[in-house]
């Protein structure tokens, strides 16, 4: 290699002030340009410029190296069965199908020993330039992605946060019941859903405390699907519920998982311990489109 294509690794080590990476052909960029890496790896206030930036779509095992421009469409932190926490998010770039559920977004992990160092810094529908990642398998349980690989954060990892309003927020993407019904879906992968309330099956308490809310939402088609909450969503749906005052209620179960039918229980979405969020009569978008759709039918 000549001089020019070495690859200085201080700042993505060491972080020392004075030391740049210059990888050439690597990023696919001309051969005398490199990339300008700050000693902070996300806000100090030298520009990252790696171009040109790589399609979330194109993710493979191929390399480690891949520079992305992203926005966080959803994050959250998870506890394992060992008490330790990391932290999972799903990021798009500009090439989002808004209405498809397909590889245009990838989830990437911050694991535990790199998330004192990222916590806080990575909120939802913000920015960034990221970069250097070890690239998996997405053969995780429950995945939020049908990208076939997922991202994990690593010492080399590189984000800064970057203004690209060029990349749009992403929606909701609902799964239509009919298709729930018909078993049109996959077991591993959560699952938004949107409907009206339509009656509570079953409510199980412990100690008196809720344990878990069987109810029934119903579709603008009339497809009534089965809703099962645990612990401290079934609170909340039951506080939620109770402070309605309109005569219909509208719920909205995002990254849900959806449970086959197994002898006396019925097939119904229920909850993870950590991704769900359920949303009960809320002025968003979703659910007024979805009030103006059911009150046409």
């Amino acid at each position: 290699m000549d001089n020019k294509k070495l690859v200085e690794v201080g700042t993505c080590l060491n972080k020392d002030k004075k030391k740049a990476v210059e990888v050439g052909t690597t990023l696919n960029m001309e051969k005398n340009k490199g990339v300008e890496v700050g000693t902070s790896l996300n806000l100090d206030k030298k520009k990252v410029v790696c171009r040109p930036y790589d399609n979330i779509k194109d993710v493979n095992e191929s390399k480690d190296l891949w520079t992305f421009a992203v926005r966080i469409a959803d994050a959250w932190s998870v506890m394992g069965k060992s008490r330790q926490e990391h932290f999972d998010m799903v990021v798009v770039d500009k090439q989002i199908i808004l209405l498809s559920n397909s590889s245009d977004s990838v989830q990437i992990t911050v694991p535990t020993d790199e998330l004192d160092e990222w916590k806080g810094k990575l909120v939802k529908n913000k920015t960034y330039e990221m970069m250097n990642f070890k690239v998996l398998k997405n053969d995780i349980v429950l995945k939020a992605c049908t990208h076939p690989y997922r991202l994990a954060v690593t010492g080399a990892t590189i984000i800064k946060e970057v203004d690209f309003p060029q990349i749009p927020i992403l929606p909701m993407r609902f799964k239509d019941f009919g298709e729930i019904l018909a078993r049109k879906y996959r077991t591993d992968l959560l699952t938004d859903v949107i409907g009206c309330f339509h009656s509570v099956t079953n409510t199980n308490q412990n100690n008196g405390r809720l344990k878990s809310m069987n109810f029934l939402l119903k579709d603008t088609s009339g497809h009534l699907i089965h809703v099962c909450m645990w612990d401290d969503f079934a609170k909340h749906f039951m506080d939620s519920f109770s402070k309605v005052n309109d005569d219909r209620v509208f719920v909205v179960v995002k990254y849900g998982r959806i449970k086959p039918a197994h002898g006396v229980y019925p097939l119904c979405v229920t909850n993870t311990s950590s991704s769900t969020e359920l949303i009960v009569n809320a002025d968003i978008p979703e659910i007024n489109e979805f009030k103006a759709r059911l009150g046409t039918t």
